[in-house]
């Protein structure tokens, strides 16, 4: 199928100067037909989840109370872009949504957190999809919006959901191609998906990038962009001081490397899926929307990378030895890493010393915790907070000399062409 996906994030979208831009986007430089798919307006989830928090708190005034700023600013928004029947059908069609959230938190909270999360945040992606379906409809573009959790089926491991990719690929392929018969371009959400029993899941923090590389993938789409608020894929932070300098081009495996290793301008599990299929991934700036930006794939010319800095900020660095002073065994090690996967905790680094083993893990959802508890009987361990993993591809430790001066190096471990420090920051 002649298709490309297009990914849009919340910063693309966050007020309605930045939708009619993207309509301008998809009127210029997106190639029809195509798939549009968008995160929440920026900050929406962070909202949301506040919403959460006071619900599973048992605080509805409260709980109400950050839902109704919610539900104000969407309207408001829609006062700047729509008029008269259009702005009653979509304030319509966004009440609608909203009631069902109402609904929810009406209800006295007897669910677990993860449940009762998925079910409350899942709402954003559904609000500003419509509104983007809207806006490219009052430009003239011939668009159809899809509730992406008709089509993308995962586990019930909510907040960190997996994929059903067999199911979700027989539906798509069921769906999609028919819907692009009538319309050139179908809007639908990052995020979220749904279970067997109807319930809404999410992918994770961030995972609408995932969801446009599913979908590209279950339709072997020609390439898939993401559109981003930097000039594309850099060899830094471009919000730090240290200079960086825009990649061209980057393989499948470094880019994947360097997902994995905690660079943040795309989803982890964005890569694997794109490579299988050698489907491209472009990645290119809203802001400047001729510029070329970077491409991900297999060249056949091999790629001379410069150095690559990714730092990772507020990690959580665990000692961990058994208590009679025995020696760590690779029993200890299979229950230690069995209960990282059980909580839910990123393994970003680990190294044994004297009998002593040395975590680098990210904690997104708090529950280190009942980490720590669950190994407490048999386990020694201490926890320090807030640690940056800082990452060098390509590079030598001059080339980090200023990031690592006057901080305190916890655990140094090198392989390939790859070094990383996990640093207690110096006040």
């Amino acid at each position: 199928m002649n298709l490309e996906i297009n990914k849009f994030g919340g910063a693309s979208i966050k007020d309605p100067q930045r939708m009619q831009q993207v309509v301008q986007i998809v009127q210029n430089q997106v190639s029809t037909p195509a798939v549009l798919v968008v995160s929440a307006l920026g900050k929406t989830t962070n909202a949301l989840e506040k919403v959460v928090a006071a619900y599973c708190q048992e605080k509805p005034d409260e709980a109400k109370s950050h839902f109704q700023k919610i539900l104000q600013n969407h309207f408001d928004y829609c006062r700047s872009l729509f008029e008269g029947a259009q702005l009653d059908a979509i304030l319509n069609e966004l009440n609608d949504t909203f009631v069902e959230i109402d609904w929810f938190i009406e209800e006295p909270f007897d669910s677990e957190y993860n449940y009762a999360y998925d079910q409350i945040v899942s709402v954003g992606e559904m609000l500003s999809s419509k509104m983007l379906h809207h806006c490219l409809k009052a430009a003239g573009l011939n668009s159809q919006w899809l509730d992406a959790r008709d089509v993308i089926k995962t586990d019930n491991k909510h907040r960190m959901a997996n994929l059903d990719w067999t199911l979700s690929h027989k539906l798509i392929n069921e769906i999609i191609p028919d819907l692009i018969k009538s319309n050139s371009i179908i809007v639908t959400q990052g995020f979220i998906g749904c279970t067997s029993e109807n319930f809404s899941t999410t992918l994770g923090r961030e995972g609408s990038d995932y969801s446009a590389a599913i979908f590209a993938t279950c339709l072997s789409a020609n390439k898939l962009t993401v559109w981003k608020d930097v000039p594309g894929i850099m060899t830094g932070d471009p919000a730090r001081e240290r200079p960086v300098q825009k990649l061209n081009k980057l393989s499948y495996d470094e880019a994947l490397a360097m997902t994995n290793l905690g660079a943040k301008v795309i989803h982890p599990k964005t890569i694997k899926p794109l490579a299988e299929k050698e489907i491209s991934l472009h990645v290119r700036n809203f802001l400047d929307p001729t510029s070329e930006g970077t491409i991900v794939k297999n060249f056949d010319e091999d790629i001379e990378y410069p150095p690559i800095l990714i730092v990772d900020d507020g990690n959580v660095f665990c000692t961990i030895s058994v208590k009679d002073n025995s020696t760590l065994s690779e029993e200890d090690q299979s229950t230690i890493f069995n209960d990282v996967d059980k909580f839910n905790i990123q393994l970003k680094l680990d190294q044994i010393v004297d009998d002593r083993l040395l975590l680098c893990l990210g904690d997104p959802f708090e529950n280190i915790n009942g980490f720590v508890e669950s190994l407490n009987d048999r386990y020694e361990i201490s926890i320090e907070k807030n640690v940056q993993l800082l990452t060098l591809r390509n590079g030598s430790d001059q080339d980090v000399k200023e990031e690592l001066e006057g901080h305190i190096i916890l655990l140094k471990k090198e392989s390939l062409n790859t070094v990383q420090w996990a640093l207690h920051l110096s006040n």
